[in-house]
């Protein structure tokens, strides 16, 4: 039986364009990760997994398990919880913000540039509709973008290169919704859209009911595919059952060990009528509110329960999740542990997130939306070329560690400079850079500093130069004058004693040391002279 079924499912997987979600297919795959011990066990059936899934399954355990909806919606959540900035240019160095294409997307991208109806709420970002259609292509196997346009034609007409005038409406279907029949690919293998859908029946309801959409106003979405992607849920599925298996033995349990049990047994020669104990009484004492039930004759034994805390299955289960989804528990279930394992989470997460950023979001929502915004004639095309999409940085550390951070260096630099080494930062750059949410001017600009030094330093320079010409003066008092006395020798050291260096601050002691060196050189040079 097992060797038919594996023929069955080779001869399913040959026959090339057909819908994944084939009954026939999954039930082949299922026996084929089930069976062993030469089909004479199948675990799927004895633990109760199904041995098919299809978009049915796929939506009602996202509806009800909270851990299967935290898997579809997490990546899209930290994907799109910072928007990117469009630029026209291929890479960022040559990005420019501000021309006719960037002007054009930063309008579109909003979607209500109020010349509509002012009452139609139904309207929203384009964000909203990236996130929405990136989280629904999760829960199957691809979601759909039905985009409408003010150019007179039906859905089920082509959209004609530039005639779009303006984007009118946008829908996001998951695949329950918008299906693609084999029947509906192309099949001219010249075609550049060889094996895509050329038409989609998208089902509106009962009060629209299905309609045929073109596929040139449809922005098809898979993750890990072209045509079809793979479930978030699907590598996973079994082990959510097993977490609902266990939480529900737990709440069971709970249940059942809440509720005492009384058991009433007749003492030594004592016989229990029918009436003594009637199941009227018991029941009224457990579900009721009587509390007490009259016996004569009879032992009451209470029998309770006993809960067993199911955490240690369970963290297994989560933990093969996490293997199976690559979502770190911690950020799985919102859990804290350790601050290093915490780290190591979050950055492992945010790698994750940028990869898709690149690898899917861009490639197969937004580049497909603009491509098809240019081809309607609603954009124009890049200046450049080419356009990029500018995300902010997922690695930016929080009030707190930017702070410790803050510290840690301003210490190291204070150490530095004790040791000598008069200037290894810019003060004002490091303020900046690690203290957050200061007003303007609250730290010295570049010229403002510069300002500040050569003042600094000219007012030093001129000290300096007092200083010598003092010291020239004390030199010539000094060669006239005979006094031996304490008192006299104490005075003259007093007035050949420098400037004290350190009452200066940083800034002026390096440009004292600066002029210093300047005089010292000038003498070298008068006295070769």
């Amino acid at each position: 039986m097992t060797n038919e079924r594996s023929i069955e499912a080779q001869r399913i997987v040959a026959n090339g364009f057909m819908n994944r979600y084939s009954v026939e297919r999954d039930r082949a795959y299922g026996a084929a990760a089930s069976n062993f011990f030469d089909g004479s066990r199948d675990i799927y059936s004895v633990a109760g997994y199904p041995e098919a899934l299809n978009i049915e399954s796929y939506i009602g355990r996202y509806q009800r398990d909270p851990l299967a909806y935290r898997i579809v919606t997490a990546p899209s959540d930290d994907t799109w919880r910072k928007p990117f900035a469009m630029l026209d240019g291929a890479t960022l160095e040559d990005g420019i913000a501000d021309t006719e294409f960037v002007k054009a997307w930063n309008k579109l991208v909003q979607f209500d540039n109020f010349e509509s109806d002012l009452l139609d709420d139904s309207r929203r970002s384009l964000w909203h509709y990236f996130y929405d259609v990136d989280r629904q292509a999760g829960i199957g196997q691809y979601a759909v973008m039905i985009l409408g346009f003010d150019d007179g034609k039906k859905l089920s007409e082509p959209l004609d290169k530039g005639k779009g005038k303006k984007l009118v409406y946008v829908n996001v279907l998951n695949e329950f919704y918008a299906k693609v029949y084999p029947s509906s690919l192309e099949n001219d293998s010249t075609n550049p859209r060889f094996g895509l859908p050329t038409m989609y029946e998208v089902n509106y309801g009962d009060n629209i009911g299905t309609i045929q959409v073109h596929f040139s106003r449809v922005i098809h979405v898979a993750e890990g595919g072209v045509l079809y992607g793979k479930p978030r849920l699907e590598a996973v599925y079994n082990r959510l059952i097993d977490v609902e298996k266990l939480m529900s033995a737990s709440g069971e349990a709970g249940w059942r060990a809440i509720t005492r049990k009384i058991i009433i047994s007749s003492k030594d020669g004592y016989q229990l009528s029918e009436g003594t104990v009637t199941t009227d009484k018991v029941e009224s004492m457990i579900h009721g509110l009587r509390d007490v039930v009259e016996l004569e004759g009879a032992d009451v034994n209470i029998v309770s329960g006993e809960i067993i805390d199911p955490t240690g299955p369970i963290t297994q289960q989560l933990n093969m999740i996490s293997a199976g989804t690559d979502i770190p528990v911690r950020i799985l279930i919102g859990s804290e542990r350790g601050q290093l394992a915490s780290d190591q989470d979050e950055k492992h997460w945010n790698d994750n997130i940028q990869s898709r950023r690149t690898n899917f979001v861009e490639s197969s929502i937004v580049r497909q939306f603009i491509r098809r915004m240019i081809y309607a004639g609603i954009m124009p095309l890049p200046t450049s070329g080419n356009f990029y999409l500018s995300w902010p940085s997922l690695y930016e550390n929080s009030d707190e560690e930017q702070a410790r951070t803050f510290l840690t260096y301003t210490q190291g630099i204070s150490q530095l400079a004790g040791q000598g080494v008069e200037r290894i930062a810019k003060a004002n750059k490091v303020v900046q850079y690690f203290v957050r949410g200061l007003p303007a001017d609250a730290v010295i600009d570049d010229a403002e500093l510069a300002k500040m030094d050569s003042d600094a330093a000219a007012k030093v320079l001129a000290d300096a130069q007092a200083a010598q010409a003092t010291q020239l003066s004390q030199d010539t008092l000094i060669g006239g004058m005979q006094d031996t006395t304490a008192s006299g020798k104490m005075m003259t050291e007093d007035m050949l004693k420098p400037p004290v260096v350190n009452s200066y601050s940083r800034v002026e002691q390096a440009a004292i040391l600066e002029a210093a060196a300047m005089v010292a050189m000038a003498e070298q040079v008068l006295m070769e002279a």
